[in-house]
């Protein structure tokens, strides 16, 4: 059993489809960990809004193109509205203003199709292809100033087969990132990993359990 050292309040932001944004909701409450959440943000119209909301889960959006240049301070303006312990970004596909979020970059974690720090950006899978390379996966990490440069939390590898293409790749990967994804919310709220001095680590005395099943997955 996971022992939290509270009840954490998260909130999701994404961009699309939502598919990691139910699998961290799901899993949460399969586990019945203590986790409420206030609200999933979208940054236009999508798929995720609708699925949020048939989970019971409060869903808006702040609409980037119609707010323009003031989207972004109006995204911070509700992400202080909620006061979250976790913000989880599920697909959001938005480069966040260091100057306005740093402070919050520590509670901010998120989901990248690629073994960083490896295949940075977009278009990785095709990426991988391209440079004939044998192992793909997915990473974990917190957020930074750097796009997508946060230090690691989990990651989760797959091999390249030959008759691999970028989307048979991007289906094997969001596998793993649906499993990586909750199982690292459940280990940082639990503080079985710990972050110190800007490196997240797992903690020596972890239940036996958790060591082996995490260790398959969890980047030093």
């Amino acid at each position: 059993m996971i022992h939290y050292l509270k009840k954490y309040r998260v909130l999701i932001l994404v961009s699309g489809r939502g598919s990691n944004m139910i699998s961290i909701i799901e899993t949460c409450r399969r586990f019945e960990w203590p986790v409420t959440f206030l609200s999933v943000i979208s940054d236009r119209p999508c798929e995720a809004i609708a699925k949020a909301r048939n989970l019971s889960i409060p869903a808006e959006v702040v609409n980037r193109e119609k707010l323009g240049k003031t989207f972004q301070t109006e995204l911070l303006n509700k992400i202080n509205y909620h006061n979250p312990d976790l913000i989880a970004l599920a697909g959001f596909m938005v480069i966040l203003d260091a100057n306005l979020f740093s402070e919050l970059f520590d509670s901010m974690i998120n989901i990248h199709p690629s073994l960083l720090p490896m295949f940075k950006g977009l278009n990785t899978h095709q990426r991988v292809i391209d440079e004939n390379v044998s192992v793909h996966g997915a990473t974990v990490h917190s957020v930074s100033q750097g796009v997508d440069e946060g230090p690691i939390i989990c990651q989760a590898s797959i091999p390249v087969m030959p008759s691999d293409t970028k989307d048979t790749l991007a289906k094997k990967v969001l596998v793993l990132e649906h499993f990586i994804f909750p199982l690292s919310i459940g280990a940082v709220l639990s503080g079985k990993v710990i972050r110190e001095e800007n490196v997240w680590h797992r903690k020596d005395n972890c239940e036996p359990w958790f060591k082996e099943n995490f260790k398959l997955f969890y980047e030093i």
